[in-house]
């Protein structure tokens, strides 16, 4: 700034100069359009401010680096063609554009924040109210959404485009993914649990987990024969049948 002033040999001069300039810029001629103009009146007067002669000729205008995608482009050619109607100067249309990417980026990174924290008190939320159970129940959901129908499922862990991003997830009224309620997921683990009941008892699912099942009665029925056993003895033996009276009931729920 001082540099600047330095070039002036008093305050007066400074003031005539900008006094100056204040009056070139408020005299200087804009073309002006007629009313009702012919074609060749409008193409020259977009000429004089720079406006292409078609919308799409803005996208060739764009400040440098800033590149259209494919899902965006509808909508940028629809801006780009009221634009054009108003006879807006390219300048002003990369900056409006450049613009809206810089909102929606920023929308973005909020929305993803705000989501990262949502999961994580989900998160801790659900590990204190399952308990032990958590990873059951993960697995026990995780398992049952791969039964659903595809449409169903993508409503729940969302769609993902050809370059794997996140494109579409249901959502709660709040606005947050329903894969983060804690509401919706204790009403899915419900569900995952009643439809395969030997989640209740072991992980997995399918034939490993009834072969696992089988494989572990087999072990207690076997420690049952025998009364000197930590089927009957011990301090194991409480668990061990209780552990019994889990699989065989749960092996029950799933053949009935």
């Amino acid at each position: 700034m001082l540099g600047y002033l330095g070039r002036y040999q008093s305050p007066k001069a400074f003031l005539e100069a900008a006094k100056k300039d204040r009056d070139a810029v408020r005299n200087k001629q804009f073309p002006k359009l007629p009313d009702n103009p012919t074609d060749e009146e409008l193409k020259a007067y977009r000429a004089e401010l720079g406006v292409p002669d078609d919308p799409k000729g803005y996208m060739e205008k764009l400040p440098d680096g800033m590149l259209v995608g494919e899902e965006d482009k509808p909508y940028v050619e629809a801006f780009m063609g009221a634009m054009h109607k108003a006879n807006a100067n390219p300048a002003v249309v990369g900056a409006a554009i450049e613009a809206y990417y810089g909102i929606l980026e920023d929308q973005f990174a909020s929305e993803a924040e705000a989501m990262a924290e949502h999961r994580q008190q989900s998160d801790d939320l659900l590990r204190q109210e399952w308990g032990a159970d958590y990873r059951r129940n993960v697995n026990a959901i995780n398992g049952f959404l791969e039964t659903l129908p595809k449409s169903i499922s993508e409503i729940i862990v969302g769609r993902k485009n050809d370059k794997g991003e996140l494109v579409a997830i249901g959502t709660d009224a709040d606005g947050m993914p329903l894969a983060n309620n804690p509401a919706f997921l204790n009403w899915l683990a419900e569900q995952a649990l009643d439809r395969n009941p030997l989640s209740r008892v072991l992980p997995g699912s399918g034939t490993s987990q009834a072969e696992s099942v089988a494989t572990e009665l087999a072990k207690l029925k076997g420690m049952m024969g025998n009364r000197n056993s930590e089927y009957w003895k011990g301090p194991n033996a409480e668990a061990n049948q209780r552990r019994y009276r889990e699989l065989t009931e749960a092996l029950a729920k799933a053949q009935g």
